[in-house]
């Protein structure tokens, strides 16, 4: 029975909140008065230009305009008997308000002259109640970065993916206004282009209640929307990096013109003129890195140590077997990724009050971390691979002139996997001796053997957004939201087993050896084999 019970009260607070997303937009408001006798003028017509956004003043000449995208916006007053005025480059930002007053003239003739007035960013934001910075996107373009986490770089409390000193888990990553953290580590699902964002907001400090989990910073990433203006843009760009200290980094000095690789393609435009806008992103980008290594041996090279009677400087024999154990002298990169990148946002205005986005991300990159110890033999440490998959479907409602709904529905998986080899039953593989094989008296890098563990994990998550905002008096808002989130956590971390009664490769002079996935219900073998499923949900409101 009480099972029932609280079925129904969650009924009831559904009902309550369904016309109630994370805050997204922002609004202009302001005052309009006489320039002469400085008298407030009501019922003054207010709206923005190429949009279908405006206002009245009320009696006491006050106006607002809410539900706004961020971005920059061209505003116009008019009435009769008095001269227009028109404000340009009126930029809104997210949960900010931008103030706009005007001054009418009086004018003897209805059609008289307009005053086109260009807008200025104020020194003091006076709504801003918290450690925030916002950086759109014609400070982006400014820019020298390529990636949104090296904008975030930038900013005073920010270093290495942690805020003030919080760990990276604590960062709640937002897109367009939607949480897309993992929820294993606390990560980005995907990443954003630069050149897809309109605003970025960082936040970190004094949090508003409907910032949730956050607990050092919230990262919240608004997206472009196509318009009527039809946009194509392609770029590309080589680079390298060069240095004189050889003795650091190796093949430094070696300036190779395509060891950074850059392709992007942008298109944007109207599909049904006025209705249905599209604008999509895709890049392609690889960057060979500045550590480099060596194929001086092969994973499956033997070295022989020939005993504390052998003087150190002859005491190995570093490759027993050229014909399997060296290496081709390669240079190789060693911190090296290639990143796939594409996304698509279908905006539909249908009606005036209802606007409808449908937001697809898809992001891959394969990379390695370096690791001094695979120097001279590159192929035996793990290659790495993330691949992050995102949809948002949202619904803004504008209900009357003071409120609006948001509603956003959500699903994003992520995958991530190491390993430096793909498993095969049949294959033969390094012995797992090797990797220890190189001299021990003194500092030495690998000169063989291959990593013999593998790990993967995946994340999938579903969920659901609502926020409702009013504006009750000139002065006052009123906002209030729901969060529900279904999870899907895989893990799975295997570290493979050798067959057994294998001789040292030192004295078989074999260096192969078959390798098999642990038994995960064998008590000898499950402790080499961590794997496990969770679904855990979550429900949040403010």
């Amino acid at each position: 029975m009480s099972k029932i019970y609280r079925i129904i009260n969650f009924c009831i607070f559904l009902i309550i909140f369904a016309n109630l997303t994370f805050s997204q937009t922002g609004k202009i408001a302001g005052k309009i008065v006489d320039d002469n006798t400085n008298e407030p003028l009501p019922f003054v017509n207010v709206i923005i230009l190429g949009t279908n956004y405006g206002a009245a003043t009320n009696l006491d000449g006050e106006y607002s305009i809410i539900g706004l995208s961020p971005g920059s916006y061209t505003i116009k007053a008019s009435a009769l008997g008095y001269n227009p005025i028109t404000y340009t480059n009126v930029n809104v930002s997210i949960d900010l308000t931008t103030k706009i007053d005007f001054n009418l003239t009086t004018t003897v003739l209805s059609l008289g002259e307009e005053i086109i007035i260009v807008a200025k960013k104020p020194l003091v934001t006076k709504d801003l109640t918290s450690s925030t910075s916002i950086i759109n996107a014609d400070d982006i373009k400014e820019l020298p970065v390529t990636e949104f986490q090296e904008v975030l770089q930038l900013k005073a409390g920010f270093v290495g993916g942690n805020v003030r000193g919080g760990r990276s888990g604590e960062v709640v990553y937002a897109i367009d206004g939607v949480p897309m953290t993992d929820v294993y580590d606390g990560s980005t699902v995907v990443d954003v282009n630069t050149n897809s964002i309109q605003e970025l907001q960082f936040v970190s400090g004094a949090f508003n209640a409907e910032y949730g989990r956050a607990l050092s910073g919230y990262v919240n990433i608004a997206t472009k929307d196509g318009n009527n203006d039809f946009h194509a843009n392609i770029s590309t760009y080589l680079g390298s990096y060069a240095s004189n200290h050889t003795n650091i980094f190796r093949n430094i000095d070696k300036i190779d013109a395509t060891n950074i690789r850059n392709i992007e393609l942008t298109l944007s435009g109207p599909i049904l003129k006025d209705k249905i806008f599209l604008r999509t992103t895709g890049r392609w980008i690889y960057f060979g890195g500045w550590m480099y290594g060596k194929r001086v041996y092969t994973p499956y090279n033997i070295t022989i140590n020939q005993g504390s009677s052998v003087p150190i400087e002859s005491r190995y024999i570093l490759i027993a077997d050229s014909s399997v154990g060296k290496g081709d002298d390669a240079i190789v990169p060693l911190n090296d990724n290639e990143k796939k990148y594409a996304q698509a946002k279908l905006t539909f205005k249908i009606i005036p009050s209802l606007k409808i986005t449908y937001n697809v991300i898809y992001d891959n990159v394969k990379f390695r971390d370096f690791d001094l110890g695979f120097s001279f033999n590159p192929d035996g440490d793990f290659k790495k691979e993330r691949t992050g998959f995102t949809n948002i479907l949202g619904f803004t409602h504008t209900l009357s002139n003071s409120t609006f709904y948001n509603l956003n529905f959500t699903y994003f998986k992520k995958d991530f996997n190491q390993k430096a080899f793909d498993y095969d039953p049949n294959a033969l593989y390094p012995n797992e001796l090797l990797l220890g094989k190189q001299p021990a008296e003194v500092p030495s890098f690998l000169t063989g053997g291959m990593q013999h563990s593998a790990f993967e994990r995946n994340t999938e998550s579903i969920g659901a957004k609502l926020d409702i905002t009013s504006q009750v008096t000139q002065t006052h808002m009123l906002k209030a939201g729901f969060e529900i989130n279904k999870h899907r956590l895989y893990f799975n971390n295997i570290n493979y087993i050798q067959e057994q009664g294998l001789q040292d490769p030192e004295v078989s002079l074999n260096p192969y050896a078959h390798l098999y996935i642990p038994n995960l219900f064998d008590p000898n073998e499950n402790l080499r084999i961590d794997q496990y499923t969770r679904k855990p949900s979550e429900f949040s409101a403010y």
